[in-house]
């Protein structure tokens, strides 16, 4: 068992209690990549959890199993005796077990888990100040210093919006993503509220078009980003790469092909529109069918690999030439000519995060391996094509939905907390008949119902997508053309 994992637990649980409750209000228990690396390490599980949630979880779960359990908390005294008698309770701090560093500063960074495993090993033998912290971390206050808030703000208040050319979003997730990197996302939010004004108009107007807009040039939609492969790919007998990246906004994309172009694969940039509502189960549908999605699909890889082989079985490419893989590795890729690969980690990272600042940290863990993936791609002599099924917003809470208000609504479409899909016509009128506010500030259309806004249906706030936002409906469009030589 690694050495870090193995001395968090000694803290946080006992061997003759299978049920932990910590206090841990730094929140680095709550990260998705330190509950990967307790399910990896230690087969343990990290679960975050409200009072009520627990209390449904181990009526459901933990009673009667054999599964270690550590449920996160941010007040022990919430928590009811009755699971309290059950379990080992405890709080619990990252800065506990990093001797000789300086506490404000790891607390400011919010680190990743490989940075804070990194401090650990390295068992400092006198004590380091703020700015020996911060540079044993990897950070540095120069970069911060260079960023300038009202120089972004006015740039990003400058930028020409033409909604369908790449430069629009490549500037303002440049600019965004420069304002993540330095904790500023929260100070530029009223800029991006008005440029995603300004974008609801464009849709109101234009949405519609897309999607069945000629796909010779480009996919302008998901729907149509198979039509666009086989017309720029006529020989079946040459190698063609779909990559999708499950949840990547554009600004994710900008780290992603900064890895690329390293690697020296070089990147033709274009957009092209999410389907609406952003949800996997209809925009991920959608690029696989090659064509509208469908509402009784049921969304999973199995699914999604059989849209994948019957699309180019009806276009004569024979089914030993045509491959898709989730997440895992594709083996033998030389053995095919039509290949799809999936990645869900950015979308597994999303709906865990607290703030951009720790989805920006994640994005940069997850790069490597996908990177990794796509030089074999390249190396084996694909043309690779890469884009998403949705971006992703930064959202707030505006409430959860009351359990009558759940039961109109199809209740396993999405994780994200950015629309509604109701079972009836009468369910979604009277919906708005009880919250009438909500009819001019929700894309309303047939069934469904969208934020245009960056607000969700949940308890807190947390990136999420489904909605209407601009930086959940543009998405990457990208080609990297066959190795040379």
């Amino acid at each position: 068992m690694d050495s870090f994992v193995e001395e968090i637990l000694s803290k946080i649980t006992r061997s003759d209690c299978l049920l932990s409750i910590v206090q841990n209000t730094d929140g680095f228990l709550g990260r998705i990549d330190t509950q990967e690396a307790f399910v990896r390490e230690a087969n343990v599980m990290l679960l975050p959890a409200q009072a009520l949630e627990l209390r449904v979880h181990y009526e459901r779960w933990f009673k009667g199993s054999d599964q270690r359990l550590c449920y996160i908390v941010e007040d022990l005294n919430e928590v009811l005796p009755d699971i309290k008698a059950e379990a080992f309770c405890c709080t619990f701090s990252i800065c506990d077990l990093l001797w000789g560093y300086d506490k404000s500063e790891i607390l400011r960074w919010n680190a990743s888990f490989s940075v804070l495993h990194s401090l650990f090993l390295k068992k400092q033998s006198r004590y380091l100040d703020a700015q020996q912290t911060r540079s044993a971390m990897g950070f540095s206050l120069s970069e911060n210093n260079q960023f300038d808030l009202e120089k972004t703000l006015s740039e990003l208040r400058s930028v020409t919006l033409d909604w369908t050319n790449v430069e629009t979003i490549e500037k303002i997730s440049c600019l965004l993503r420069s304002a993540i990197a330095n904790r500023a996302y929260d100070a530029v939010e009223p800029a991006v509220d008005e440029i995603n004004l300004q974008f609801q108009t464009f849709m109101d107007d234009n949405y519609q078009g897309l999607l069945t807009k000629s796909h010779v040039k480009r996919p302008y939609s998901v729907n149509n980003i198979l039509k666009h492969i086989h017309y720029s790919n006529p020989d079946l007998k040459e190698k063609v790469a779909l990559v999708v990246i499950d949840g990547m906004s554009f600004w994710q994309y900008q780290q992603l092909r900064i890895e690329l172009n390293a690697e020296g694969m070089e990147t033709q940039d274009e957009v092209t529109f999410a389907w609406l509502p952003s949800i996997t189960k209809l925009s991920r549908q959608a690029i696989f069918r090659g064509d509208m999605p469908k509402s009784m699909y049921v969304q999973n890889p199995s699914s999604e690999k059989k849209l994948w082989f019957d699309y180019w079985d009806n276009r004569k490419v024979p089914s030993y030439m045509v491959w898709y893989e989730f997440e895992g590795m594709v083996n033998h890729p030389e053995a095919y000519t039509r290949l799809a690969y999936v990645n869900a980690s950015f979308d597994h990272c999303m709906h865990g995060c607290r703030d951009m600042k720790d989805l920006f940290d994640l994005t940069s863990n997850r790069i490597e391996e996908i990177v990794e993936q796509i030089k074999t791609f390249y190396e084996t002599g694909y043309r690779i094509y890469i884009t998403t099924d949705h971006g992703n917003v930064f959202s707030h809470s505006w409430r959860v939905l009351s359990p009558q208000e759940k039961a109109m609504v199809y209740g396993n479409e999405s994780r994200g907390g950015r629309h509604l899909i109701f079972t009836k016509p009468e369910y979604r009128d009277y919906f708005f008949n009880q919250n009438p506010a909500l009819k001019d500030e929700m894309l309303i259309r047939d069934n469904f119902a969208v934020w245009q806004d960056a607000r969700c249906f949940k308890s807190s706030d947390e990136v999420t997508h489904g909605g209407c936002h601009f930086l959940e409906m543009i998405i990457p469009f990208v080609i990297i053309e066959r190795k040379q030589g």
